[in-house]
């Protein structure tokens, strides 16, 4: 240190007069002397819980500072270096001629970790399309890297097949996924049970579907995402009515988009006239594109962010 240094210095001179005097007057005399003492090292500003920080008293001498050891953080499980896994499942139902189809996406770190449980987002596809459309357009994508980074909780994602294009009371879709899924779900996976940790969300008619469901049964979903919706006909006479009925404490979040050149966006804006003329909170956004998968493509991130945040 450089005080010490100076010490040094110092005492050799002294040292070298010393020496001098006693050949002078042949031990006669003596020399003694008190070497130069360090300055002792300035204190330490110690940082303490909450930005604050201590001082330490000019008159006080500080005790030894013990060398500084960095936390060692918390390994990540190895399961997150994998991805989640998506399942295809068939629900065999009397309410249609043929199974229920529909893929799970479950989490990493899902098999791994055997007392956690998971939010749970049901989203539908759009008309003439399949369940694999979400998994195509990059939502798993989206949920694999934003979970595996700590950008998002890890959370279930179930993404039913409606074979048809019917309305609502023309088809047992509506009764298979109320009456059948959602219990085979919360029974054969570790969700949570709760409105606020389930949503749905759908692109076009699956948005149509999102709503319809959303809207009747608030008791159940939290949120509700409507991507380019296209709104069922005879639901489009009930809306009114459904928002009416649920009390503001109990209205899911509701999230709507579209683009700004989709032809259909007469439905979007009668959503957004209900919503607004009872105040009800929401988001309406309008972006550049059509619909098309390649619009629904470049808003998915936002689309599973908006989700996500919720939980």
């Amino acid at each position: 240190m450089p005080n010490r240094q100076a010490a040094g210095k110092s005492g050799y001179f002294r040292s070298a007069l010393c020496g001098l005097g006693l050949a002078l007057f042949f031990g006669l005399a003596s020399c003694s002397f008190s070497p130069v003492d360090a300055e002792p090292p300035p204190a330490t500003v110690s940082p303490q819980p909450g930005g604050s920080a201590s001082m330490v008293s000019p008159t006080q001498t500080p005790s030894p500072s013990a060398t500084p050891v960095t936390p060692t953080p918390s390994p990540t499980p190895a399961c997150m270096d994998g991805l989640g896994q998506v399942e295809e499942i068939s629900l065999d139902t009397s309410r249609m001629y043929e199974p229920f189809e529909f893929r799970v996406y479950l989490p990493a770190c899902y098999e791994q970790d055997a007392d956690q449980h998971y939010p749970v987002l049901y989203l539908f596809h759009g008309m003439y399309f399949g369940d694999d459309q979400w998994t195509r357009i990059g939502a798993v994508e989206v949920a694999n890297r934003l979970i595996v980074t700590g950008e998002m909780p890890p959370f279930i994602i179930v993404m039913p097949y409606d074979s048809n294009a019917r309305e609502p009371g023309k088809t047992s879709f509506d009764e298979v996924f109320m009456e059948e899924l959602l219990p085979y779900i919360d029974a054969n996976y570790r969700t949570i049970p709760e409105p606020a940790y389930r949503s749905v969300g759908g692109l076009s008619r699956g948005a149509g579907w999102a709503i319809h469901f959303g809207l009747t049964n608030p008791a159940l979903f939290g949120a509700i995402g409507a991507h380019s919706p296209i709104i069922f006909w005879e639901d489009s006479l009930e809306i009114g009515k459904w928002l009416n009925a649920i009390p503001r404490s109990g209205m899911p979040r509701i999230y709507m988009d579209i683009g700004d050149r989709d032809p259909n966006s007469d439905s979007a804006g009668l959503l957004e006239n209900l919503l607004k003329d009872r105040n009800i909170p929401h988001e309406y956004h309008i972006n550049p594109g059509y619909h098309t998968e390649q619009y629904w493509e470049s808003q998915v991130e936002t689309y599973m962010r908006w989700y996500a945040a919720g939980w």
